[in-house]
């Protein structure tokens, strides 16, 4: 009986030896599979980092010059307001001895005969416009910020990436 137990045994602790071997041979071939990934991964990674520093530059270019953009708008507008003032005061004092009549309750035919002429439609027509350049003057601001928040973030996660990466 003891004879067998041994016999068990010496068989498990053969087998155990096997699996050892087997897992040995396997983890080797693992670690060398690992070191061309982990290369790839790390020129892959700098690909990246070449790319976001491409876009960031190309961003911050146009960063600039939508920056100037929106400078040269504000002064247009500013001056483009003045002369919305202006025409106003103009309109104003030519009506203050006229009976106000309405523009808006004419014939289609009588307005188009107006329109040419009429300061009031000017006037009208420069301010719709004005308000929409100042729409458009506060959008390219809000899209500025957005871009500006976008490369702040890429920036944050390319930053914790690498440190990702320097610490394994």
């Amino acid at each position: 009986m003891n004879w067998a137990f041994g016999v068990i045994c010496i068989a498990l602790i053969v087998i155990l030896a096997q699996l050892m071997m087997i897992y040995n041979k396997r983890s080797d071939e693992l670690l060398a599979r690992q070191e061309p990934l982990r290369r790839r991964i790390q020129s892959h990674l700098k690909e990246i980092a070449y790319s976001v520093e491409r876009v960031q530059r190309a961003t911050e270019s146009g960063l600039e010059e939508m920056g100037f953009s929106i400078s040269e708008l504000v002064e247009k507008n500013a001056q483009f307001k003045k002369g919305v003032e202006q025409l106003e005061l103009q309109v104003q004092s030519q009506n203050k001895g006229e009976e106000e009549d309405d523009i808006e309750d004419q014939d289609p035919v009588s307005l188009a005969a107006i329109k040419e002429d009429d300061p009031r439609l000017v006037l009208r027509d420069g301010i719709r416009r004005r308000e929409e350049v100042e729409i458009n003057i506060n959008a390219l601001k809000r899209d500025v910020e957005a871009i500006k928040c976008n490369m702040l973030q890429v920036n944050a996660k390319l930053k914790r990436n690498e440190r990702k990466s320097d610490k394994k």
